[in-house]
């Protein structure tokens, strides 16, 4: 149907993995704090938000430029996969920001024995 279709049900499920992605990261941040649990929390956590705000932006962006160039008259089409990279994108720059950030701990949880 249209509305399904318009809905962009991939993103609709990206943003819904991404949920799920936080909803485990809830139930990791209640257990007992260790070093490997709270690093993998965080990992859940900014993975899962990254995902959704991703998604919903290109969902956005995808409608602003529909109706932007309605307005002149001009048929668009933008591809699922054009948005699917971006989304791929902004997760994989969270993805090095997440090494670079956490890499340090590591190292020292390993220097440490307490992984």
């Amino acid at each position: 149907t249209p509305v399904i279709r318009f809905s962009s049900p991939m993103f609709c499920m990206v943003i819904f993995l991404g949920a799920i992605l936080q909803l485990v990261s809830a139930y990791l941040y209640v257990q007992r704090p260790t070093g490997p649990n709270c690093m993998s929390a965080v990992w859940l956590e900014m993975l899962g938000i990254i995902l959704m705000l991703s998604a919903i932006c290109m969902k956005n962006y995808r409608l602003w430029r529909v109706l932007h160039s309605a307005r002149r008259f001009i048929s668009i089409q933008i591809s699922n996969e054009e948005l699917l990279a971006v989304v791929i994108l902004a997760t994989l720059g969270m993805v090095a920001i997440m090494i670079a950030w956490h890499l340090p701990a590591f190292d020292l949880h390993l220097q440490l024995g307490t992984i």
